[in-house]
């Protein structure tokens, strides 16, 4: 059976491909400078100090500034162009290394940043992590991976971070019957890639610990696909064979032994509830919770469905950063407000100053999956 996942979701080098042919790519990148409608937005995920101070480092010595969410959406709207040598710093996810290193590194650099919160992530705590002092500190990761509700409120009041949308769960989902994998103890996903198992407040997503439980393809949960819930009777039958099995099973095994995965579709009625808490009522949380007004929205793995799109808009997000085939990965003066593309924090050093670097094709053309198939890890 072929993948069910489009193309534009895929984790495939032709899509750098296809993105270089049709010029996706600023000129900046390529020894040229940065085109006067043209904003260059940069992303991060977590980070360390060794790791992060050096880009600080090249925008302030080269005399960049960073645009917060309402700036950029204004570019982005052609309601107010960008002044030269400004960008945009966006770190997805608002990882506890983002509090911990990104935040005083900010306030050393004079520079701000974007970070997107998915709110059913964030964990409460009665104080704040103690922030970084230098590259030799030693983090405090207890507890969540993610920054807490606290850390993220001292964020968005420190003056240097402005936190948007990131959905409610950040979540992967299964479609359709194609058996191709169990969990077990080996199994690994990136943290935010586990596939959710339990819609609700909070949502419960697959471990390590569910071990025989049945994975199929998946997609983001604000893709353009329908969520296969698997009967409790078939996860029982695939739990049970894999406890009568050596671990090293292959696909094949797998779909002889047990077959399609057995279940349903998830309801248009699910569907509408599950877009309305990741969209509008995360979207209500953040701004109960900050005490500010949340008008944009990053999608997880940049993955947003046409009807997906069309709720960000009823719910009243002003602008939204998402994919888009033969999209610019800039924002792009009088662009799209609702497709704006980013590029990944290496290329930084392509843009215009002293000891610039040019970036091989390769760097380019590696796109970080937005979907997975059998033993596919999405970061």
């Amino acid at each position: 059976m072929s993948s069910p996942i489009p193309f534009a979701e895929r984790y495939s080098p032709w899509r750098g491909i296809l993105d270089l042919a049709c010029g996706a790519y600023p000129a900046f990148l390529f020894g040229l400078p940065v085109g006067a409608k043209q904003l260059p937005v940069f992303h991060f995920h977590e980070v360390t100090w060794q790791g992060l101070e050096p880009y600080f480092q090249y925008l302030s010595e080269n005399g960049y500034r960073s645009l917060m969410a309402e700036e950029l959406a204004a570019h982005q709207r052609g309601e107010q162009k960008a002044e030269a040598r400004s960008v945009v710093l966006c770190f997805d996810d608002a990882w506890s290394s983002f509090y911990q290193v990104g935040l005083p590194l900010l306030q050393k650099y004079g520079l701000r940043a974007i970070t997107y919160v998915a709110p059913g992530r964030v964990l409460d705590a009665e104080s704040c992590r103690p922030l970084a002092e230098g590259a030799d500190t030693v983090l405090d990761d207890e507890g969540s991976p993610w920054a807490t509700w606290p850390e993220i409120q001292a964020m968005q009041a420190s003056g240097w971070v402005d936190v948007q949308g990131h959905s409610y769960s950040h979540s992967m989902i299964s479609v359709g019957t194609e058996l191709q994998e169990l969990v077990t103890a080996q199994s690994h996903f990136a943290r935010l890639s586990w596939p959710l198992i339990e819609e609700g407040r909070p949502p419960r997503h697959l471990s390590a610990d569910d071990l025989g439980y049945p994975l199929a393809w998946r997609r983001s949960r604000l893709s353009d696909a329908t969520r296969f819930l698997p009967d409790p009777d078939y996860v029982q039958r695939c739990q049970e064979w894999a406890k009568a099995q050596p671990a090293d099973w292959s696909t094949e095994e797998l779909q002889s032994a047990l077959g399609p995965i057995q279940g349903r579709e998830e309801t248009q009625e699910e569907r509408e509830a599950a877009w309305e808490l990741e969209l509008r009522e995360s979207r209500e949380m953040l701004e109960q919770k900050l005490g500010k007004s949340v008008k944009h929205i990053c999608m997880p793995w940049a993955v947003c469905g046409r009807e997906a799109e069309a709720r960000v808009k009823s719910a009243g997000y002003e602008s939204m950063v998402a994919d888009a085939v033969g999209g610019q990965r800039c924002s792009c003066y009088r662009g799209n407000p609702y497709r704006i593309m980013r590029l990944k924090h290496e290329l930084i050093y392509a843009l215009p100053g002293k000891e610039r670097r040019l970036w091989p094709a390769q760097v380019l053309l590696k796109k970080r999956p937005a979907s997975a198939g059998p033993s596919g890890d999405v970061p």
